[in-house]
Protein backbone atom coordinates (compact mmCIF):
# COMPACT_ATOMS: atom_id res chain seq x y z
CA UNK A 1 0.00 0.00 0.00
CA UNK A 2 1.49 3.48 -1.13
CA UNK A 3 2.11 5.72 1.99
CA UNK A 4 0.53 9.49 2.27
CA UNK A 5 4.08 10.69 1.70
CA UNK A 6 4.37 8.69 -1.27
CA UNK A 7 1.18 9.74 -3.19
CA UNK A 8 2.14 13.09 -1.80
CA UNK A 9 5.50 12.77 -3.44
CA UNK A 10 4.44 11.68 -6.88
CA UNK A 11 1.64 14.53 -7.02
CA UNK A 12 4.39 17.03 -6.02
CA UNK A 13 6.35 15.09 -9.19
CA UNK A 14 3.78 15.44 -11.58
CA UNK A 15 3.24 19.27 -10.72
CA UNK A 16 6.19 20.55 -11.30
CA UNK A 17 6.36 19.01 -14.92
CA UNK A 18 3.22 20.63 -15.07
CA UNK A 19 -0.10 18.69 -14.86
CA UNK A 20 -2.27 19.56 -11.99
CA UNK A 21 -3.34 17.27 -9.33
CA UNK A 22 -5.14 19.49 -7.27
CA UNK A 23 -8.67 17.79 -8.10
CA UNK A 24 -7.14 14.27 -7.50
CA UNK A 25 -5.40 15.30 -4.53
CA UNK A 26 -8.88 17.13 -2.94
CA UNK A 27 -10.61 13.64 -4.42
CA UNK A 28 -7.85 11.42 -1.97
CA UNK A 29 -8.39 14.37 0.74
CA UNK A 30 -4.72 15.31 0.31
CA UNK A 31 -3.55 19.01 0.23
CA UNK A 32 0.10 19.22 -0.72
CA UNK A 33 2.31 20.98 2.30
CA UNK A 34 3.39 24.47 0.97
CA UNK A 35 7.10 25.10 0.87
CA UNK A 36 8.78 26.95 3.31
CA UNK A 37 9.91 29.89 0.85
CA UNK A 38 6.05 30.31 0.32
CA UNK A 39 5.19 30.43 3.94
CA UNK A 40 7.39 32.49 4.87
CA UNK A 41 6.45 35.02 1.92
CA UNK A 42 2.66 34.85 3.18
CA UNK A 43 3.81 35.32 6.34
CA UNK A 44 5.53 38.31 5.21
CA UNK A 45 2.37 39.38 3.23
CA UNK A 46 0.53 39.28 6.13
CA UNK A 47 2.83 41.17 8.39
CA UNK A 48 2.60 44.21 5.22
CA UNK A 49 -0.71 43.91 4.35
CA UNK A 50 -1.10 45.59 7.53
CA UNK A 51 1.10 47.84 7.85
CA UNK A 52 0.16 51.46 7.17
CA UNK A 53 3.56 52.91 6.46
CA UNK A 54 3.91 50.01 4.05
CA UNK A 55 0.76 50.64 2.35
CA UNK A 56 1.65 54.10 1.83
CA UNK A 57 4.56 53.93 0.66
CA UNK A 58 3.47 51.40 -2.15
CA UNK A 59 1.10 53.53 -3.42
CA UNK A 60 3.31 56.44 -3.39
CA UNK A 61 5.63 54.34 -6.35
CA UNK A 62 8.59 53.66 -3.69
CA UNK A 63 10.59 51.29 -5.59
CA UNK A 64 11.85 49.13 -2.54
CA UNK A 65 8.36 49.07 -1.38
CA UNK A 66 6.80 47.34 -4.64
CA UNK A 67 9.77 45.63 -5.23
CA UNK A 68 9.58 43.56 -1.95
CA UNK A 69 5.43 43.52 -2.56
CA UNK A 70 5.97 42.16 -6.44
CA UNK A 71 9.14 39.73 -4.92
CA UNK A 72 6.75 37.83 -2.36
CA UNK A 73 3.61 37.80 -4.84
CA UNK A 74 5.63 36.05 -7.37
CA UNK A 75 7.36 33.36 -4.07
CA UNK A 76 3.52 32.33 -3.70
CA UNK A 77 2.56 32.20 -7.46
CA UNK A 78 5.18 29.70 -7.95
Amino acid sequence: MISREQKISGYKALAEVGVDVTKEMAAEGLTAPEPPGKAAARARLDVLIHDRDFFRRLMAGDADAATEFDSLNRQLAE
